[in-house]
């Protein structure tokens, strides 16, 4: 996947170096563009269009030695704010959260954003600090995000994640009510295995993306940061009659992760007895790191390996600093969202609020496969999915690389010879690849690899094709 850079005959005093100038993370779409769901209304005139008719160009690459984060000397501002838009939380016309946050358990700020354990030690190490979701949060370091990113992918990054949701279930019922609230049959999840899986509405939305741990006495479910307070409430709407305890362990712990293809050597040496070279992929395990009963799943949102760690919060920052010092020859970075985001999307992985939210299906997402049993068990929002999974579907998300140069930005318009024929929910400048690629729903016409497609970047159909997803395959997985 990594591909020579090549130089392209295009000047880069116009949009194309500005759009760069923004950053490598995923863009967001321009302040006061329309915010209506992700891939919006697709409509299509009786026009008919030829598809798959390539036409010949090679793909825009980033020019030799061009750096897709802030220029070298120049102190992001608000304009340039790397990833300030792209992680924005997804907003209603009034710029105001979908959702009220509220977690009376959690330090605020001056102004009102939450704290993670490990805020003073970002402060203190010069991160910037964005709100994001209302969280206070790192979105990178003075290393900068194009480093972190590219360390992830050659050595290791350390993440905190601790603005995400985590609850605990246990009692007798707990099978019975994850059976009933989410689309992966756990029945077949033996204990010591981890999951991805869905919250469905009965419409077949996707309430929320989480993962699902199967601890000796109980089930850990990690939940977006944004769906936190309506995933609990509505998971809780549905344990009525049940026996089961459900507990928000948002405020007792903190959650960890480290990622890239050093990560598993770094923790190694911090776990005690514990043999983490026989742990495989999706596995957790109960175990102590650096001495504080832990929890460690070898999980991520990176497309590299590694594991997440759920410690107490009261020792997070002593085993924060004790994985930053045993990776410290490993090349290990503190890395923020600015490089988690762009991580993310050269592997093809789902943003809440961007690739899936209530308005999708996990089939038009494309993500059935990975993360629903149809035979089996019977689960909220089963019926509707069937109806969905018997007839065609009407857009489906694909990935595409943009043929000429240019970042498409969430929101963007997707068309067709001349008309408009999807949305982009993702796009980026990708250091690892060196290309520009994004992700996006179109109608499924449209949505075979190579079709020929065009992205509105600033009233200028730019040319991109659709290809085959992920962007980037780690060489890393063993």
């Amino acid at each position: 996947m990594r591909c020579v850079i090549a130089c392209l005959r295009f000047s880069w005093k116009n949009s194309a170096r500005e759009n760069l100038s923004r950053g490598l993370a995923p863009a967001e779409v321009a302040e006061g563009a329309s915010r209506g769901p992700a891939h919006g209304p697709l409509k299509l005139s009786g026009r008919r269009i030829a598809l798959g008719q390539h036409s010949g160009k090679s793909p825009a690459r980033l020019p030799e030695g061009a750096d897709a984060g802030t220029p070298k000397g120049q102190s992001p501002n608000a304009d340039q704010a790397i990833g300030e838009q792209s992680l924005r939380p997804m907003t209603e016309e009034n710029g105001k959260p979908p959702f009220s946050f509220f977690m009376s358990p959690h330090m605020r700020t001056g102004r009102g954003c939450v704290l993670t354990k490990l805020h003073e030690w970002h402060v203190r190490s010069g991160a910037r600090m964005i709100d994001f979701n209302g969280w206070d949060m790192p979105i990178q370091y003075p290393t900068g995000p194009r480093e972190e990113h590219l360390r992830v992918r050659s050595a290791a990054g350390l993440f905190d994640i601790d603005h995400m949701g985590r609850f605990e279930i246990s009692g007798p019922d707990s099978l019975a009510l994850l059976q009933k609230a989410q689309t992966w049959d756990v029945s077949r999840l033996d204990e010591g295995r981890a999951h991805y899986s869905l919250l469905c509405s009965e419409s077949g939305g996707i309430i929320d993306d989480i993962f699902l741990y199967h601890l000796p006495d109980s089930w850990l479910i990690i939940v977006n940061a944004a769906n936190t307070t309506k995933d609990l409430a509505w998971l809780e709407s549905l344990t009525r009659g049940l026996k089961v305890t459900l507990r928000d362990r948002g405020s007792d712990t903190c959650l960890l992760a480290l990622q890239g293809p050093a990560a598993l050597e770094i923790i190694k040496p911090l776990c005690g007895d514990m043999d983490v070279d026989e742990l495989g992929f999706h596995r957790v395990r109960v175990c102590s790191i650096v001495g504080s009963p832990s929890i460690l799943c070898t999980a991520g949102y990176t497309g590299e390996p590694g594991c997440e760690m759920l410690v107490p919060a009261a020792d997070s920052e002593r085993i924060w600093t004790a994985v930053l010092t045993a990776g410290e020859a490993r090349g290990l970075l503190p890395c923020g969202l600015g490089a988690r985001d762009s991580l993310r999307a050269e592997a093809c992985l789902p943003l809440y609020g961007r690739e899936i939210d209530e308005s999708t299906d996990p089939f038009s997402a494309g993500l059935a496969r990975a993360a629903v049993s149809m035979d089996g068990h019977d689960f909220v929002g089963k019926p509707a999915l069937a109806a969905i999974a018997s007839r065609p579907l009407p857009h489906r998300l694909v990935g595409f690389e943009m043929v000429d140069a240019g970042i498409p930005r969430q929101g963007y318009a997707i068309q067709a010879g001349g008309m408009k024929v999807g949305t982009v929910t993702t796009g980026l400048a990708s250091p690892s690849t060196g290309r520009f690629l994004g992700m996006g729903y179109v109608e499924a016409a449209f949505a075979g690899i190579g079709c020929e497609v065009q992205i509105v970047i600033r009233d200028s159909s730019k040319a991109a094709r659709v290809v085959k997803r992920p962007f980037y395959t780690s060489p890393h997985w063993r």
